[in-house]
This record gives structure tokens, C-alpha cells and sequence, in this order.
């Protein structure tokens, strides 16, 4: 769902991009099952549009151990290893009930098998939120990692 959010301000944000002659830089956080990983894709092949800095992986459509294979799984499949991943919650924040209810399969994926090595690995130097701190005061012009630097000072 936040991955949607993403996409949706992307598409108001890109007039931007070709003002300032720069690609917009997009930290994606993700449960990656299968919706988020065809959004995924297309940002990582958007190139020459957007420049994804980070991934961070939470729980969601399946576990976050899932999470993160399947966007290891992406990154590999897209040729884009170089795009760092972190790990983030590994349960719902709020202590709610909810549990994923395998409609991508208990993998998040349609439970399908990877035949290719996968090649990227998660960064375990820093976790999802300290990696969200870091990207906003890396680049604390942009708007939405200006939000994440009020959230991490004030909140």
C-alpha cells in the first residue's frame, strides 16, 4: 500500500524532474507481494526518470523474511543489485490481530520457484528506520524526506 502512495505521487511529482534536469530520488518501502513487486520493476526501470536510493522491507502481504527474498529476488531479475535493501518491521506496529492472509501465496508471491541465483543481499548495517534517517538528511532538499526529518526530530 505505501508503495502505492509512492506511485501516485511520483506521477504528480515528475513535471519537477524535468525542471530541475534531475531524476526524482524515491526510498521505497514495501511489503512486496505481487502488486508492489510490478511497481517495483517499473521504478527500477525508470532510470532515466527516477533514481531509487534504498529499499526498506516490512511486514505485510507475508513476513518481512519473505519480503525482503522477494525484493532481493526483484532486484536480481531487474539487473539493479546496486540498490541497497533493509530490513524493516517484522510484525504489525499497531497490536492488532491482522495476519497476511496468503492471497499471493504464502510467499507473497504466488508461491512460484526462482530458478535464477539471486545476487543482491540486504544491508543488515542499519535497520529500515535508521536507513530512512540516513536517506533524509542525505538528501534534506526533497520534500517527502524533509517529512521523515520532522518525523525523526519531533515525533
Amino acid at each position: 500500500m505505501n508503495f502505492k502512495i509512492i506511485l501516485a505521487l511520483l506521477g504528480i511529482l515528475i513535471p519537477d524532474i524535468h525542471a530541475v534536469h534531475d531524476r526524482l530520488k524515491l526510498l521505497i518501502d514495501t511489503d512486496a507481494g505481487s502488486d508492489d513487486a510490478v511497481a517495483l520493476m517499473l521504478a527500477l526501470k525508470a532510470s532515466d526518470m527516477v533514481d531509487v536510493v534504498a529499499i526498506t522491507c516490512t511486514y505485510g502481504n507475508t513476513v518481512e523474511e519473505n519480503v525482503e527474498k522477494n525484493v532481493l529476488k526483484i532486484l536480481t531479475i531487474a539487473g539493479r543489485t546496486d540498490v541497497p535493501v533493509y530490513s524493516g518491521s517484522k510484525k504489525p506496529l499497531k497490536s492488532y490481530s491482522y495476519k497476511p492472509t496468503n492471497f499471493f501465496g504464502i510467499d507473497g508471491m504466488g508461491d512460484t520457484e526462482f530458478a535464477k541465483e539471486v545476487t543482491a543481499e540486504v544491508d543488515r548495517s542499519m535497520t529500515a528506520p535508521e536507513a530512512m534517517s540516513y536517506y533524509a538528511q542525505l538528501f534534506p532538499s526533497i520534500p517527502l524526506f524533509r517529512v521523515l526529518l520532522v518525523y525523526r526530530n519531533f515525533i
